[in-house]
This record gives structure tokens, sequence and C-alpha cells, in this order.
């Protein structure tokens, strides 16, 4: 091989390398943002569900008060 197809290669090589590197990089951000998106569905899971629970006790509330206001009414 004559120097110039050696210093093309090493040059070559040297641009594989810093692609590899780049990709490395991505890939580990990638399971970061990964992470974090979990995370953060969980806790809108978790806030869902709270929020149906809540509901649920509002409408038992409210239906025991309509109840207990006829009743009253009646009672008068």
């Amino acid at each position: 091989m004559n120097t110039t197809t050696e210093s093309e290669l090493a040059t070559i090589m040297l641009a594989i390398g810093r692609l590899e590197g780049k990709v490395d990089s991505l890939l580990g951000r990638q399971d970061e943002l990964q992470t974090a998106l979990y995370r953060i569905e969980k806790r809108v899971h978790d806030l869902e569900g709270m929020k149906h629970r809540m509901l649920g006790a509002s409408a038992v509330i409210g239906g025991l008060v309509a109840i207990l206001t006829r009743f009253v009414k009646i009672g008068v």
C-alpha cells in the first residue's frame, strides 16, 4: 500500500470510530429517555387511578346526600 491509501484508510477508520462513539452515546441517551418516559407514564397512571376513585367516591357521596335530603323533606 502506498502512503495515500494508508492515510485515506486511517481517515476512514477514524471517522468510523467517531460514528460508533456517537451511536453508543445516542443509544445510552435513548435508554435514559425510555426510563424517564416509563416513570412519567407510571405517575400519570397513578394519578388517573386516583382521579377515578375520587370521582366514584364523589358520586357515592352525592347519591347519599340526595337520598338523605329526600328523607329529611319527607320527615319534616
